[in-house]
This record gives structure tokens, C-alpha cells and sequence, in this order.
């Protein structure tokens, strides 16, 4: 049978199976629980309210919105899913107000001092996010002052042609508009994204408002190129970023307090302070700290036959412990063991599966990662991860026919849905290109004209998480002590998770250019899932990327607890 023709088979067994369930859960403030919340599937009259005690119940279905509000607290909504059964909600005050920061001991200079420089300083830019240094930004940043216009330029076009990469088109040949591009990057259905800008702080992606700036205005240009804009600006900087600031555009420091718009720039400079420390200790359920604590693998064999009512009845606790014989006595035969037990009692749970999945791969037993990646296909055909997990997997199986022809399927049939800029459609069109850069492949030969397009590019990490609801910071950090934090949270990114869970997929890339040398540490500060269970997540780490020496390699991560700090390998 079929790829297609299963995952349709498929399709009809999962909607016989998405059926109303009870979904129960406490909703905090963070510090103490909230009574009189508000319940409700959206698009429904009914509703309920939390009791005393913050508890509640309600029925709902997979893909139903529930809508969580309180007086004077932001609304939270959450997509069921098919393995929801629990949501505890952390609400958050609706509005913060910052009159004044002041971060004492701190090596970085603050938002006000960089002002001050900003007018001598030509490595300055300012952005929608705060300030960019030439000298220790993480990305590949170009910055042209004023001073180095080209003269007699009448736009901002201009006044920096020659001094940087890219591609200038005027749609209809109309010259009071512009689309530039500043990365030749080709999809698989819908060609090269141009550059947005950000012009005083603003974000848009209208070239008319940028040429309609007179060159006599303009303080300074810069130019991103690299992937990595989207650590700050998001998917829709795919095309890169062109910054420009004006001198009207009011750049001069306050005495007192620090302008709303710039209240993120300064949460930045306070977080980079306070993010997390990896070297701390992290609370293990008890079980595992009675193995942990074995002289021998006798003495554990004992202890885990011991406590085996445990560990049967909680799967990511029995998880861990095929994962503890494995690192801590490499005993891999019994590791195996232990998770093929799990995958067979918990075989109705993606999640679970999933995990399980992680582990194989990890340790190179890419057959039973995909046997579980075809049962997880099973329960969740519809989900846009089901053909990304099949494609990848079937890929490192040597079969790059059969990823491929997963990856367009998907591409074509969920076209409408989203551009190729946003979320899982782009991941799989930079993995179908990996895929044709590196294959000649004549029963694709429709996409002989499409070229690899991450010519600058040496090192993609590829992050994979278990579980839907799981909510974590990631920290970028350059060996120069230059950084980006990537927010996955509803409080901080609402929107993106909302659709990840519509669309079905828990996956998000980043890239690291040939021009950012150097050691990067990627640190990871788990915010929780909304039950009490651990998510794992799988960082892939490709070297030399696209180039027929690409290198991968897998790590997992139990993450546990809250504002727990976990750490890849150096970079």
C-alpha cells in the first residue's frame, strides 16, 4: 500500500477515535490559585467557572479552543488535543508597566548609555528590538552610515547600491514600489521570500513606505542577511531584514524611564542576566534517585526490580530508566528492552511514542524510530509532523525517493494553508531542497531548476519536542557573549503555538553562518507543559549542512520542573 493511501486509511480510523473527553487542571496566577475563571470551548455559549481551589472540568474535544478569562489577567486559549487530559493554566497580569530598570553589576552598557553612543558609534543600529552591535551580533549584520551614501542618491536604494548582496525588482515596473531579495532562496512552490524592513522600530513589508523616505533623512542602513534575523523578527524574516533609521525618528534617551515599545529591548538586556544556569542540580523523582545512587549495575538491577510497580506504571519513568542502563552501565540490550515494553503498553500515546522514538534514533536504531513514527501515523494521520517524521526518518534510512515524495505531498496539499515562510511548510521545503542538492534524482526532474539555497549557511540545529504543550526559552549564546533568545511560550508567543497545534507539528530550525566562527552554547530554560509528566526534547545538530560531508548528530533532553536550565553540547 501506498504512503497516500495509507495516511487516508488512516485519516478514518483517527476520526472514529476523536471523541469528547473530560479535561481537568488547576489555573494559578503563578502564586496562588484563581477562583471565578472563565471556561469556554470557543465558538460555544456554554461555558464554566473555576471552583475555590482553581480546579476545574469541562468536556471538549480534539481541535476545540478552549478559552480561558479573568478580569484584569490575559486570555489563554489552548487547542485540545488527542491526548489531552490535563491542562493547568498559569494566567498573567494583561498589562505590565516598567517606569524605570536598573540592572546593578552588569558588564553590558544599558539602553540609555547606548543612546548616548548611538550618534558617534557607526557599529550601532537601532531596531524594533533594542540594539544591534556590528561588533557582536550573532548574525550576519552590514551596517552603511550616512557617510558612506553614494551621492546624489534620490532613494534608499539608492544611496547603498553596490554595497550589498542582493536583488532589486520594482513589481509592474513601477518605480514607487520595491521588493528586494536579499537571499536567492527558491521553495519547492513558491520561489524566494523578499526582505521586510524595519524602519524606526516599525515593521513592515511595504517597500513604498521605505522609498518614500527622503535619502536626506536617513542616519543609517543595515542589512541582514543570515537566517538567523528569525531569532528576533521571526519566520517572516526568511528573506532577511533591511533596518533603516531616520533622523527624525526621535532617537534620544529618556532620564527617567524607558519607552513602552522598547520595554522587550530591556527585558533582553535583564533576562541575558538572569536566564538560567545550566550547572544547577534538577530534583529526579525518587525511584530514579535510588538508581542513580547504585554502586553497581547488580545493586541496580536489584533497586529496578524493586521499585518495578514504580516505574510500569508511570511509561516516562520507566522511559528514563532504559535510558539510565544505557548511559550509565551502556547496557543497550536492556535499555532496548525496557522501551519496547513502554511502546507497547502505552501504543494509543504520540507522546509517549514519540519520546520513545527519540531514544531509538538517538542510539541508531532507525528501524524502530520508524516503525513508531508509522504507529504515531496511525492516531494522528492529519498531523503535518506525521509526514515530516516519516520523510526524515525514511531519508536516514537511504530512501530519499520516498522522503521526498512525503515532503511534496505535504507542500501541495496544504498549500493554502500557510506561505512557506511560516512554520512546518518552510522546515520541510529547506529539507526537500537539502534532499535535491544532494541527490540526482531522475523521476524529480521538475525541480532540476531549484538550487540549495543556504549558501551561507555551515550548521542547522533542529529542535523536536515530544509534546504539544511543552513551553521553553532557548538561549543562543556566541562565544563572544553575544546572544538571542527564541521565545516558546503562550505568554511570550501565544500565536506561534496556536499554529503549531492547528497545523500539527512541534519542530522549529535554526542556522548558524560560515561568517559566525567561533564556539555557540545553546541553553534551554523549560517553562512547563501543563501537566505533571516531563517532555523530552531531540536536538539535531547538522554540520556542514547541504555539503556532501553534512554530519548529524542527535541528543534528548528530559526536561523537568520549572525555569529548570538544560544545555546542549557546545556548538
Amino acid at each position: 500500500m501506498k504512503i497516500s493511501s495509507l495516511l487516508v486509511v488512516l485519516f478514518i480510523s483517527y476520526l472514529s477515535n476523536a471523541q469528547e473527553r473530560n479535561i481537568k487542571g488547576v489555573i494559578t496566577s503563578g502564586k496562588k490559585p484563581l477562583s471565578g475563571v472563565s471556561i469556554v470551548a470557543k465558538g460555544s455559549k456554554a461555558g464554566i467557572i473555576s471552583s475555590k481551589d482553581g480546579t476545574y472540568q469541562i468536556k471538549a474535544s480534539p481541535k476545540d479552543i478552549l478559552v480561558y478569562s479573568y478580569l484584569g489577567m490575559k486570555s489563554v486559549e489552548v487547542i485540545v488535543e488527542d491526548v489531552t487530559i490535563e491542562l493547568n493554566i498559569k494566567m498573567i497580569p494583561n498589562t505590565q508597566q516598567l517606569d524605570e530598570v536598573v540592572v546593578k553589576d552588569r558588564k553590558s552598557k544599558t539602553y540609555n548609555e547606548k543612546l548616548l553612543e548611538y550618534e558617534t558609534n557607526t557599529n550601532l543600529i537601532k531596531t524594533s528590538y533594542g540594539f544591534l552591535d556590528k561588533r557582536k551580533s550573532g548574525a550576519s549584520l552590514n551596517i552603511i552610515d550616512e557617510a558612506d551614501f553614494l551621492p546624489g542618491a534620490f532613494t534608499f536604494v539608492d544611496a547603498i547600491q553596490g554595497k550589498f548582496n542582493g536583488r532589486v525588482a520594482h513589481p509592474g515596473n513601477r518605480f514607487d514600489s520595491v521588493v528586494i531579495y536579499l537571499r536567492e532562496r527558491p521553495n519547492l512552490l513558491d520561489g524566494p521570500q523578499p526582505a521586510i524592513y524595519d524602519i524606526n522600530g516599525i515593521i513592515t513589508e511595504d517597500g513604498a513606505a521605505a522609498l518614500a523616505i527622503p535619502v536626506s533623512d536617513i542616519k543609517r542602513i543595515a542589512i541582514i542577511r543570515s537566517l538567523s534575523a528569525t531569532a528576533k523578527y521571526g519566520r517572516r524574516a526568511t528573506g532577511g531584514v533591511i533596518i533603516i533609521n531616520t533622523k527624525s525618528g526621535q532617537l534620544k534617551p529618556k532620564t527617567n524611564a524607558i519607552e513602552v515599545k522598547d520595554l522587550r529591548a530591556a527585558q533582553a538586556e535583564f533576562i541575558k542576566e538572569n536566564f538560567c544556569d545550566p550547572a544547577l542540580e534538577k530534583p529526579q523523582p525518587i525511584q530514579l534517585e535510588k538508581l542513580l545512587a547504585a554502586k553497581s549495575e547488580a545493586d541496580a538491577l536489584r533497586i529496578f526490580d524493586k521499585e518495578k510497580f514504580f516505574f510500569k506504571n508511570q511509561p516516562y519513568l520507566l522511559l528514563d530508566a532504559g535510558g539510565y542502563f544505557n548511559t550509565r552501565w551502556k547496557n543497550k540490550e536492556l535499555a532496548k528492552l525496557i522501551w519496547d515494553e513502554v511502546k507497547k503498553e502505552n501504543d494509543n500515546n504520540p507522546n509517549v511514542l514519540k519520546a520513545i522514538a527519540y531514544h531509538f534514533e538517538q542510539n541508531g536504531y532507525l528501524k524502530d524510530s520508524l516503525a513508531i513514527y508509522r504507529m504515531i501515523a496511525a492516531l494522528r494521520p492529519e498531523y503535518a509532523q506525521t509526514y515530516r517524521d516519516l520523510a526524515n526518518m525514511h531519508y536516514k534510512l537511504n530512501n530519499p525517493e520516498q522522503a521526498l515524495s512525503l515532503y511534496t505531498q505535504y507542500l501541495k496539499k496544504n498549500r493554502s494553508k500557510q506561505t512557506d515562510v511560516e512554520g512546518i511548510a518552510f522546515i520541510m521545503n529547506v529539507e526537500a531542497l537539502n534532499i535535491l542538492s544532494q541527490n540526482e534524482m531522475k523521476i524529480l526532474k521538475e525541480f532540476k531548476d531549484f538550487q540549495f539555497p543556504f549558501e551561507d549557511s555551515s550548521t542547522r540545529v533542529v529542535l523536536e519536542w515530544n509534546n504539544g504543550e511543552t513551553e521553553f526559552d532557548v538561549e543562543m549564546v556566541h562565544e563572544d557573549k553575544s546572544y538571542a533568545i527564541w521565545n516558546h511560550s503562550y505568554a511570550a508567543n501565544s500565536s506561534e503555538i496556536i499554529l503549531e497545534k492547528e497545523l500539527g507539528y512541534s519542530t522549529e530550525q535554526f542556522f548558524i553562518n560560515k561568517d559566525d566562527t567561533g564556539k555557540w552554547s545553546f541553553n534551554i530554560k523549560y517553562l512547563g507543559n501543563k501537566t505533571m509528566s516531563p517532555s523530552y526534547l531531540k536536538a539535531t545538530i547538522q554540520y556542514n549542512y547541504g555539503t556532501a560531508n553534512q554530519k548529524d548528530i542527535v541528543e534528548v533532553l528530559r526536561l523537568s520542573g520549572h525555569n529548570n536550565c538544560f544545555q546542549l553540547s557546545s556548538i
